[in-house]
């Protein structure tokens, strides 16, 4: 109870206040704790000592940010264990006085972090950078969450292990979704194997109050249920990974009866011998690196088969195959012109065109960058029978009606006269 004559001073004085009540705050402080997996009272927010104390007793610990909050957690006997220290302000002094208490320290910076090891601490937690800031002092305070895993090494090799986190941003304003949806976003950029690795995430910032009006206990359970189901999806591939680095740990020597029979089936033959796979250095997609390898294979197994090899032939057979057909269509489209035209000159200039036609074609792949290849060397030898089909028979039409023509004339010349 507030003494009568405190409040009469008050109400004379007109100064505003705050009145605490010791049983709403123990009933608040018990709500809280039953919402999360562990509470702390921040001093900062009452420094009353009876206040603190009704906090206490409902089971929470306590945050401290600065000499004058530890000196009140010790004056109301609350153990060192029970503290959660997080500032930007501390020295090595501080930083001794915490760890021989028992305390646990959520760094505000890796250099700070540091500094806990050098002072006797083996581990704490980091404070991480919120990624859309809400509060009046904004992203400087924290590491960058993508950060995280880098600085959770070098603390490692410092002798300081990171066990956890602490995200403080302003909540005020916010639904208990948006509250849970912002922190899930935050907590999204930090490793996943260091993530999973965490023992704690400390959250740090007011109650959500959209618009003034607090979160209900129910609404804010059901976000930070969102959280919980976050955690969950971290951590459900962690035991099928610790089964099978248990299960590497506990290896044997393989033998031939543990090699399964379709591998077995693939890799001896009928005679018992090993199938040797050899893979090339550099890519085989042109001929003359596939042809480099296949001779530098087959100049040590002879006999050496697979897809490469049956590649490197077949390409062989039918670039040989459609040379040879274009050299005897060329032969047989010059007795065509010369049967045809009963004269070597005539034939050669029937071959003109295709020719021609020939050397503009080789030109321009030639001025395009186009080198021969089992696909466009087919249509070489239709190319040219198609010339000449186009070609000849005109020029061979209108040479026999020449021939007609002159006939005819000769004829009846020499009836004339």
């Amino acid at each position: 109870m507030i003494p009568h004559e405190v409040l009469q001073t008050i109400l004379g004085a007109k100064l505003p206040c705050f009145v605490y009540d010791g049983a709403a705050v123990k009933q608040r402080v018990t709500l809280a704790a039953s919402l999360l997996d562990r509470y702390f009272f921040p001093i900062k927010a009452c420094p009353e000592p009876d206040i603190v104390r009704a906090a206490l007793d409902a089971g929470c610990g306590l945050d401290l940010c600065s000499d004058g909050d530890i000196e009140i957690a010790s004056a109301v006997g609350c153990p060192g264990q029970y503290w959660k220290f997080t500032s930007a302000h501390a020295d090595d002094a501080l930083l001794r006085r915490l760890c021989e208490a028992g305390a646990l320290l959520d760094a505000d910076s890796l250099d700070q972090a540091l500094h806990w090891g050098t002072c006797g601490g083996t581990v704490c937690g980091l404070r991480i950078t919120a990624k859309r800031p809400k509060a009046l002092y904004g992203s400087k305070f924290g590491l960058p969450a993508q950060d995280i895993a880098a600085a959770a090494l070098r603390l490692a090799f410092a002798g300081v292990h990171l066990e956890g986190l602490h995200l403080h941003d302003q909540h005020a304003n916010l639904t208990p979704v948006e509250f849970a949806a912002r922190l899930v976003e935050n907590l999204a950029e930090v490793d996943g194997d260091f993530l999973r690795a965490c023992r704690y995430v400390n959250i740090g910032g007011s109650w959500p109050m959209r618009h003034g009006n607090p979160a209900s206990p129910e609404d804010l359970r059901n976000a930070l249920g969102m959280l919980r189901e976050f955690q969950g999806g971290m951590f459900a591939e962690l035991p099928d990974k610790l089964r099978m680095l248990k299960g590497s740990l506990e290896a044997v020597p393989v033998t031939e009866s543990d090699v399964p029979p379709e591998l077995k089936r693939r890799f001896v033959g009928a005679s018992g011998k090993l199938l040797l796979q050899i893979a090339p250095k550099v890519e085989i997609f042109e001929r003359g690196p596939l042809e480099a390898f296949v001779r530098q294979v087959k100049s040590v197994v002879p006999n050496a088969n697979g897809e490469p090899v049956m590649v490197y032939e077949s390409m062989t057979i039918m670039r040989d195959a459609y040379r040879g057909a274009f050299v005897y269509a060329f032969v047989a489209i010059v007795v065509i012109l010369l049967i045809a035209f009963r004269s070597v000159l005539y034939a050669a200039i029937g071959l003109v065109p295709l020719v021609v036609g020939l050397l503009f074609m080789v030109a321009g792949m030639w001025f395009c960058g186009i080198n021969f290849n089992s696909a466009n060397i087919i249509v070489m030898t239709f190319i040219e029978t198609s010339t000449l089909a186009v070609k000849v028979t005109p020029i061979s039409l209108k040479f026999s009606l020449y021939s007609a023509d002159c006939s005819e004339l000769r004829r009846k010349t020499t009836s004339g006269r």
